[in-house]
Formats: structure tokens, sequence, C-alpha cells
């Protein structure tokens, strides 16, 4: 078996902070006008790049409506005294930056607005991708969260796992990464007005990884991997926590696989994990890590890599 670090790329959103006070919104308001905040990201014409290991591998930027999403978390989106718990209460959100895919670029501009005081105290962010669903809505594998008492306010998203159909388009839908942006600068106009921030990113991390599997007539994926049934980043009250939901005897649903060549999404495990179909069982010494594809053999093409290896009982 031969392990390969994938290039996903990936990147989240900026969030706001308001304040508000007493159950009934007793404004401290983040009342400010919006910003422009917005960022450059290289893409190289490609998303999600196993050249390395796959080279007619690639999944391209873009979808159906050549416009990628990504979300800059930022804390303290509302603040508010809760007389019940009588304490203070911290609301993060989730900011949505979109940039639209021009085939013919090597980078994309991601752009979205934000309340402008919310920016000096944002110094430390972090951006995420969730895929070509990232927006969510209905029908998608991703799930927005919002907050209990500002209904509008997304203080998270969660991207399920455990239905796939194993093409390597498919892998697209569960590509999650993130990246902290290191700083923020600011674009001003004559006046010294205030007209755009600009982030500094640095590198995307893959909180995912890829297996090339035969799944030829199995339509069911078992075994301790596929107990991780969906990754989270959600608001705790202080930060952004990544959760990942753990299902005892989780699987996940293949049907409609193209076959020997099949690729399925897995979450990462501390320890070492396995899955299990109808033609035998597979073990991950150590666990699935992050930013990883898992082949028997690698070749010049798809066609000539080899999947995982079945070990029968």
């Amino acid at each position: 078996m031969k392990t390969k670090s994938c290039l996903l790329m990936i990147m989240t959103l900026l969030l706001m902070v308001q304040c508000k006070k007493q159950e009934e919104k007793t404004d401290v308001e983040a009342t400010s006008d919006l910003v422009k905040v917005s960022f450059e990201l290289p893409v190289d014409h490609s998303r999600s790049d196993f050249t390395g290991i796959l080279p007619d591998g690639n999944i391209n930027w873009g979808n159906s409506s050549n416009i990628e999403y990504m979300y800059l978390a930022v804390g303290d989106r509302y603040l508010y005294y809760n007389h019940d718990l009588q304490c203070t209460i911290r609301v993060g959100e989730m900011f949505e930056m979109q940039a639209e895919v021009d085939g013919s670029t090597d980078k994309l501009m991601f752009s979205g607005m934000i309340p402008q005081n919310l920016l000096y105290a944002s110094k430390r962010c972090t951006l995420y991708y969730f895929g070509n669903n990232g927006r969510g809505g209905e029908g998608t594998n991703v799930t927005d969260i919002y907050d209990e008492k500002y209904q509008d306010c997304v203080i998270g998203k969660t991207i399920s796992f455990s239905k796939q159909n194993g093409s390597i388009e498919d892998i697209g839908n569960y590509h999650i990464a993130s990246m902290p942006v290191e700083y923020i600068y600011i674009i001003r106009d004559a006046e010294r007005n205030i007209l755009e921030f600009q982030l500094r990113v640095t590198e995307l991390e893959n909180n995912m990884s890829v297996a090339m599997l035969d799944l030829t007539d199995e339509t069911t994926l078992g075994g301790s991997a596929t107990c991780m049934q969906s990754y989270t980043i959600k608001w705790t009250g202080l930060v952004f926590e990544e959760i990942i939901e753990y299902v005892p005897e989780g699987t996940y649903d293949v049907s409609g696989n193209p076959g020997e060549k099949s690729f399925i999404a897995l979450l990462p495990t501390e320890d070492d994990a396995t899955l299990e179909c109808g033609k035998g069982s597979y073990t991950f010494e150590g666990g699935t890590g992050r930013n990883q594809i898992y082949v028997g053999r690698s070749g010049s093409t798809i066609e000539e890599s080899e999947p995982l290896i079945w070990e029968h009982p």
C-alpha cells in the first residue's frame, strides 16, 4: 500500500460581532456599515489534485453554478446577558465568501461583506471549505447549524459521509479543509475611509482522506472507519470546535458505485481502523489520516493504479 498526500483545497468564512444584551435584544449592536473582505487562492486549475498518484485524477474547481463558497469563522458575532444562566453569552458566526470560477485563471478571488466593527477584533480567524455542497440546503450532505436565540446566525456546519457513490467526481462533496488567517490589512480611500479588508492566508489543511476500493457489486461499506459518520465545525461558546460523530456499527451506503476503481472519502481516526464489505476487510494500521490517499498500487493513470487489497478471513 502506498500513501500519498492529496492536494485538496479549501477555505472557510469570517465571522462578525454584534453586541446584544438581555433576552430581548437590548443592543450595543454591530450596526456599523458592511465592508468588503477578500482574499486570493491559487488553484492551479484543480481543487482536489491527485496527479502525484493518479495523473488523470483532477477534480476541477467549480460546480453546476460555477461559484465556490468558503466560510470565515469569527467569534463574538453577538454578545448578550442571559439572566437564567447569569452570564454573558458569546455567539460566533460563519460568514459566506464567494468566488466565481473561470477555467482560464490560476487563482480564485473570494469575497464577502462583513460589519466593519467586527474586523478589528478578528485578528485570528479560520477559513473552512465544505465541498461542492458547502452552502447546504435540502437534498445535500451539508446542514447548517443556527444559534438558538439568533436564528439567522449560522454558527456551524455538518457534512455527512454516510452515503457516497464512489465516483472520483463525488469526492468533491466530501472535501473538507481549513486554513488559518495570518492577519488582515486594510485598503483605504484618499479620505482614509476603509474600503476593503484583505486576508493573508496560509496553506490549506485537508481534514479527510480518500481510499481507492474495489466495490464491485457492493452496496454497503462497514468497519470501524465507517463509524465516523459526519464532520462538524460548531461554535461552542468560546471557540469553533471540530466534532467527528461516532456511531457504533455505523455504515456507508455505497450503492451505485463504479466498481473496481471506487473512491471513498474517510474521516480521520486515532486508532487502527478497518473497512469491511462482502469481499473482505482492510486494516489501516495507526488509523486513517488527514490529507492522504490510500491505494494498493499507484500507476501513471487511474486505469494502471490498483485499489487496496481486501483481506479474506
